[in-house]
């Protein structure tokens, strides 16, 4: 599955969920970006 595919499995995902699902999903994505960033800087 490609990055085109897999973004918009995503949106269909996010256009299923509640507003509380969906700020849950925010903060999860958010966390994701943010272990990427410490990760790349603690190598």
């Amino acid at each position: 599955m490609n990055t085109v595919e897999i973004r918009q499995r995503l949106k269909e995902y996010v256009d299923q969920l509640s507003p509380e699902r969906l700020l849950a999903a925010t903060d999860f994505l958010a966390y994701l970006a943010d272990r990427k960033d410490n990760d790349a800087t603690a190598e």
